[in-house]
């Protein structure tokens, strides 16, 4: 699933609209029940199909599915996004300890931001928004900046892990020529 900051996308939420519908609602999305692995382009029409909400039963019923997904994925790191936050900052952390924490950070930062995106949605249905209003609003931020990214401070990072590595890439150009003579 693709999820992001930003949310799960629109091809995320398809997907799980058809591991959620019954045998009649891919039938009435387009499906056939004779269908064979031959059928792609039948496939791609009822997933365009499912790519919008057909009720506001079955979308509480997918967005409550992608927040408990998102929640257990959360739970199950050791550590928290401002613990990994402060670590990374630490001068004691090592230069692979910080590719790691980078990676978690990533990961955190789209399971955090598409939780309190669907949180907003789940809230909106919640709130008697119909289903067909849910998402018109919504920017799907089709070629968008992340607003919340902080371009400074990862800029930062970079041109710190650049200084770092600089004598390291010294001592092996060094080496490897030293090596070939």
């Amino acid at each position: 699933l693709a999820l992001t900051p930003r949310g799960p996308d629109l091809t995320a939420l398809a997907w799980v609209r058809a591991a959620l519908s019954s045998d009649a609602d891919l039938v009435r999305a387009g499906w056939r029940v004779k269908a064979t692995d031959k059928d792609v382009e039948l496939a791609c029409r009822v997933m365009g199909t499912l790519s919008a909400p057909t009720s506001c039963s079955s979308e509480v019923t997918v967005l409550k599915t992608f927040s408990e997904f998102i929640t257990s994925q959360l739970h199950r790191y050791p550590s928290t996004l401002d613990q990994d936050l402060v670590e990374l900052q630490a001068p004691a952390t090592s230069w692979l300890r910080q590719q790691v924490l980078r990676a978690l950070i990533s990961e955190k930062r789209a399971l955090q931001g598409s939780l309190e995106v669907v949180e907003g949605w789940r809230a909106k249905l919640d709130g008697g928004c119909s289903v067909e209003d849910l998402y018109a609003d919504w920017d799907w931020g089709f070629g968008a900046e992340d607003d919340d990214w902080d371009d400074e401070a990862e800029e930062q990072l970079l041109e710190d892990e650049e200084e770092e590595e600089a004598p390291v890439r010294a001592r092996r150009t060094r080496t490897g020529n030293a090596a070939a003579a």
